[in-house]
């Protein structure tokens, strides 16, 4: 329940924070992202007992200088789907605190990082039926 968009805006601002923590320089920055595609099981999908389904996110990244505005990187598209827990291995997962949330946003912040270049770029490809 509530603003799904103002939930995507967090959580993809959190994966980005952490995705670029630890970066330091001598010019501040700022990273920019505008999703064009959020997609994530509905539950009544999560409860499949199949390993189907994907979440799909999109979107496009850049990072400009904070003072002037300076594009230093991107804009680049990225397409960070994901495979989705389905089933029982979803209910081990939430059982162990584990939420679509937090397993969407572990997935940007290695995706965003990977980006950055402080990370292996954690996409791959894979074949699973989804919506």
């Amino acid at each position: 329940p509530g603003d799904r968009y103002a939930q995507v805006e967090g959580l993809v601002r959190n994966a980005a924070q952490l995705g670029a923590k630890g970066l330091k320089g001598s010019r501040p920055v700022r990273v920019e992202i505008l999703v064009s595609n959020f997609h994530a099981l509905t539950f009544e999908a999560e409860a499949l007992r199949a390993d189907v389904g994907v979440h799909n996110v999109d979107f496009t990244i850049r990072v400009v200088d904070a003072r002037t505005g300076e594009i230093l990187a991107g804009p680049d598209a990225i397409e960070a789907a994901m495979p989705a827990m389905t089933g029982g291995r979803m209910i081990e997962a939430r059982v162990h605190g584990e939420t679509q949330r937090s397993q969407i946003t572990a997935h940007l912040r290695k995706v965003i990082a990977g980006w950055l270049g402080t990370g292996p770029d954690v996409r791959g490809s894979f074949t699973r039926v989804g919506e």
